[in-house]
């Protein structure tokens, strides 16, 4: 019975992992392909799998999941912003963290001009109706 107490006093509690990132929001004005990061913070000692993935095509990232080793060494969240894959004009796209317990989003706002389009454009409207 004294072992039992003993292997339960000694058992060591894990917390649960809590993620937080130290830039939410990115506004980029970009003509050039440019690689960018953010630091992803976790409280607690849960072992955990995080899985990442960007639902724009200009967003490319060097990863797709981490796991509980890599925030020993720092963990990193590195992605290209790739104006080939834009259009001109306003861009958006998110980077989503997910892990079993959160779903954390980077907003990633980008303002491209094209090399090959001047500055000027003419926004045309369709009339509907009867003349």
């Amino acid at each position: 019975m004294k072992e039992n107490q003993d292997d339960i006093r000694n058992h060591v509690k894990t917390e649960a992992v809590v993620l937080h990132i130290d830039e939410e929001n990115t506004i980029i004005h970009k003509d050039e392909a440019e690689q960018f990061e953010c630091v992803l913070i976790k409280s607690g000692t849960e072992e955990t799998e995080i899985d990442i993935y960007a639902d724009a095509d200009f967003i490319e990232l060097e990863k797709d999941s981490l796991s509980t080793d890599d925030f020993a060494s720092g963990a990193v969240i590195k992605y290209i912003v790739n104006p080939q894959k834009m259009h001109a004009g306003n861009n958006y796209g998110y980077i989503h963290i997910v892990s079993y317990t959160q779903h954390l989003k980077i907003n990633v706002s980008v303002i491209c001009k094209k090399a090959d389009e001047s500055e000027d454009f003419e926004v045309r409207r369709r009339k509907t109706g009867t003349i």
